[in-house]
């Protein structure tokens, strides 16, 4: 492939998700579930930098992980753009990681989605914004997610995304359990627990346009998680207390937000909070992903 280098370096940011619904549909003959999901960005960002080394074939990968860095999935994004494009010339990643690992916020995805978009942009490829979504969704459902606009329904096993125009542009809090608690686990005990087959919501999109505090959005995994962990309803209630219009977990946990009306509200759910859990987040719903920064440097 052809591609041509303009700057040594670039930034870009990371933006998480929370998920204002989620609801498990059914489970595929490939052992994938199904869902019916809204998927919404919001201003919590890991930042992503990434440096040209004169070293053909070098990488390197800088942040605090809690796992070995050839499963990560920024490692992942890299082997997959040198493999698309056969572009092979060193580079250096750093993380410097906000966005809770493993709190349902998809950090993970979205790290990966921008060294695609970073990488795309460093290296001047011309990869569009859809053949990097259909190349990062072999690395992850959701990753696709991450390529488009700020508000999305996401159906099938969660590769099927419908961006959304966003409506909300409300404060948000999240809080971190700390409870930590795989996905293949959750959807383990999913399919243990639950039996029962609601109706559902239906038309997610329709639903979303309402007044956020008359939403009947849910989370199928708070069935689940709920009973071993009562800190979950418990701090959804607190939310509403606080004077959130809506509060959910986010993924299969551990986190939970509450979204506010105003500013004045978040901001004094954030004080009420910030000595109960280990982590708090006051942020605000995004319309688009964050763009990139350029950082000027010769090559």
């Amino acid at each position: 492939m052809t591609y041509s280098i303009v700057v040594s370096t670039i930034t870009i940011t990371a933006p998480a998700k929370i998920n204002l619904h989620l609801e498990i549909t059914g489970l595929r003959n490939d052992g994938f579930h199904t869902l019916n999901s809204l998927f919404q960005l919001v201003s919590l960002t890991d930042l992503i930098k990434i440096s040209l080394r004169k070293e053909n074939g070098f990488y390197s990968l800088k942040g605090n992980f809690d796992f070995p860095r050839e499963y990560n999935l920024i490692t992942k994004a890299v082997n997959l753009f040198r493999g698309i494009t056969g572009i092979h010339d060193g580079v250096e990643v750093e993380c410097i990681k906000k966005i809770p690992a493993g709190a349902g916020l998809g950090g993970g995805s979205s790290d990966a989605a921008s060294v695609l978009k970073g990488l795309n942009l460093l290296f001047n490829t011309g990869l569009s914004m859809e053949e990097m979504a259909e190349a990062g969704s072999s690395l992850g459902s959701d990753i696709p997610f991450f390529f488009g606009s700020g508000t999305a329904v996401v159906t099938g096993r969660g590769e099927e995304v419908k961006g959304i125009e966003t409506v909300w542009d409300l404060p948000v809090v999240i809080v971190d359990t700390g409870i930590h608690v795989s996905t293949k686990e959750a959807y383990r005990k999913f399919d243990e627990l639950v039996t029962d087959s609601p109706a559902g919501i239906g038309d997610v999109e329709q639903e979303y346009r309402k007044e956020p505090s008359a939403w009947l959005f849910y989370n199928d995994f708070l069935k689940v998680l709920d009973p071993e962990n009562p800190v979950y309803s418990s701090c959804i209630n607190r939310f509403r207390s606080l004077g959130a219009v809506y509060s959910s977990i986010s993924g299969s946990g551990s986190s939970i937000f509450g979204i506010f009306s105003e500013d004045k509200g978040a901001a004094a759910a954030v004080e009420a909070l910030k000595n109960e859990f280990k982590e708090i987040h006051k942020g605000k719903m995004l319309a688009n992903p964050a763009e990139a920064v350029y950082n000027s440097g010769n090559y």
